[in-house]
């Protein structure tokens, strides 16, 4: 590739020049990634203002600002505060950089810049439920977007050769995950739709307008009544309600029970919008669940847009058997509690990427396997 650059100037490129310009521009690329990783899940614009310190909001001056060496020059701290930010930011435009000069070396042009294209979007993908759990819509929709007008513009993508047979396979990729995996949710919600949290002592809930606290931990409603049948339950004792206008209420015991309309306190309801507070005591909750969130549903319809239908079993399979092994390793090590919550974005993640550089040869490589070539003697 360098040679075919090199041929359309007078002057030959010296040989590492494009490398290293493909894994600057990695860097830059990463940069801006990191913006979009910050702003993106608090609903903040990803062009304006520029970027600034996220503890004091003091605009960065350019020279604070460069990819990879302004970490290191500043130590991992701010000059404007002094306070540290994440080293976060100087891994994502590590990868970035990494996964760039990668992919020029190994693809022909028009592929690599497609694929560059699609790893940008599953790192933010990745960064953003690691931290948020939630993949935003700008990158599902964008992914499903950019995967067909990739596939339209270079067939090679999708392995046809035509541009018309190539945007059918991309949209048939598309299709065919949303619908892989939206089934998968809704099996899943069949079979594991509803947890049982019991306590070893009679424990002290607060419900609130926006969430239930248990102990140190905020369960947000949104993010547990998705569904108009999704339901919270329990059995509480010692009830103390205050309403939004400041009127308090009380109940020796009574069935308490949270949907997407309200609370209802044996016979009563209460809109959200007229609860203030809700305290009691008991020894078990039923809380609704999903087997993963519909954020991943569109995020795997970008996935099969960019990579096709031939990818998706083996996406799908890596992604649960990488998501399964973690959730195993986090509970052994105690950071993770039976039933608790496990971003799968991350795994669609690495699964894609593993099929993008390996995944045509792994297949080829078990299918000689199983079917020797004829003559091999095997």
């Amino acid at each position: 590739m360098v040679e075919c650059l090199a041929a359309l100037g007078s002057e030959p490129i010296p040989e590492g020049f494009m490398d290293a310009a493909v894994f600057i521009l990695g860097s830059v690329i990463g940069s801006f990634l990191n913006v979009c990783i910050y702003r993106m899940p608090r609903n903040e614009s990803i062009i304006s203002p520029r970027s600034h310190c996220p503890h004091c909001g003091a605009m960065i001056p350019w020279h604070h600002n460069i990819p990879l060496v302004s970490y290191i020059a500043l130590r991992g701290r701010t000059q404007c505060c002094g306070k540290s930010f994440s080293i976060r930011y100087w891994v994502i435009e590590l990868v970035t950089a990494s996964l760039f000069l990668f992919l020029w070396n190994s693809f022909p042009l028009p592929i690599a810049i497609s694929y560059m294209v699609f790893t940008g979007l599953m790192i933010v993908a990745t960064a953003t439920d690691l931290e948020h759990y939630i993949i935003p819509d700008e990158i599902t929709y964008s992914g499903i977007v950019a995967g067909l007008i990739c596939s339209a513009l270079v067939p090679e993508l999708q392995r046809e050769s035509t541009h018309l047979r190539s945007f059918g396979m991309s949209l048939g990729g598309a299709l065919t995950a949303w619908l892989v995996l939206w089934g998968i949710v809704e099996l899943g919600k069949l079979a594991f739709g509803k947890r049982k949290a019991r306590f070893h002592e009679p424990t002290e809930v607060t419900l609130t307008a926006d969430a239930i606290s248990i102990s140190s931990e905020k369960l947000l409603w949104e993010d547990m009544l998705m569904r108009a049948s999704d339901r919270l339950e329990f059995t509480g004792k010692n009830i103390s309600f205050t309403s939004a206008g400041g009127e308090s209420r009380s109940w020796e015991q009574g069935a308490v029970a949270v949907t997407q309309e309200g609370i209802t306190i044996g016979e009563e309801k209460f809109s959200f919008d007229q609860v203030g507070s809700l305290n009691a005591v008991t020894g078990q909750i039923v809380i609704p669940r999903e087997a993963m969130g519909f954020g991943d549903v569109k995020f795997i319809g970008g996935i099969g847009a960019f990579l096709g239908p031939p990818s998706l079993f083996f996406v799908v399979l890596v992604s649960s058997l990488a998501g399964a092994a973690m959730g195993l390793f986090l509970m052994a090590t105690g950071r993770r509690e039976w039933g608790g919550k496990l971003p799968y974005g991350p795994y669609l993640a690495f699964a894609a990427l593993l099929w993008m550089f390996f995944g045509a040869d792994l297949v080829d490589y078990y299918r000689n396997l199983l079917m020797p070539p004829a003559g091999t003697g095997i």
